[in-house]
């Protein structure tokens, strides 16, 4: 337990350095590639996921989703959809190669859609390569560059307000 709690310290340093080094870079060319993080908490259907993308005028090869769960069932071992605390290790290292690349993609669009008590994908959004970061409400300043929050709200009533903020900052037409 005490190891623990030393290696997600290590982990929330690497966050906040990632985040501190950040700089934004604004997309020439409107959204053409979708990246969406999510966790088992709050579930995204590939429904939802095709409709973000039409909403967003992003084809449906353009769009890569990757979901935080808390423990793999044998017959997802293999998928690289999936992800856990097991490929993080200490300080923040990514040890599996599908989430360096996720890393490495530079969306033009990535949505965080996750509440967690876990350090996990709050890394792996930090660590992004992403051009603009969206999330819902979460306690790491910085690490998105704009949180849509409603007191109630669902997939589709955030697609809405993300459509909606995204055209205002004429990043979305």
């Amino acid at each position: 337990m005490f190891l623990g709690g030393l290696r997600t310290k290590s982990i929330l340093r690497k966050i906040k350095e990632l985040v501190r080094k950040r700089m934004y870079k604004q997309s020439k060319n409107g959204i053409s590639s979708l990246g969406i993080i999510n966790s088992s908490a709050i579930k995204i259907t590939d429904y939802e996921v095709d409709e973000m993308a039409k909403l967003l005028g992003v084809s449906k090869d353009r769009v890569q989703l990757l979901s935080f769960e808390k423990k793999l069932a044998k017959e997802d071992q293999g998928d690289q959809t999936l992800f856990t605390e097991k490929n993080i290790g200490w300080n923040g290292a990514i040890k599996s190669a599908y989430l360096k690349d996720f890393t490495m993609q530079p969306f033009d669009v990535l949505i965080s859609y996750y509440k967690d008590e876990t350090s996990a994908p709050y890394l792996i959004t930090a660590a992004s390569k992403a051009h603009f970061k969206v999330g819902i409400d979460n306690g790491i300043v910085g690490l998105n560059d704009l949180i849509v929050y409603k007191e109630r709200m669902d997939f589709k009533t955030f697609q809405q307000e993300l459509k909606k903020y995204l055209s205002i900052l004429k990043i979305a037409s």
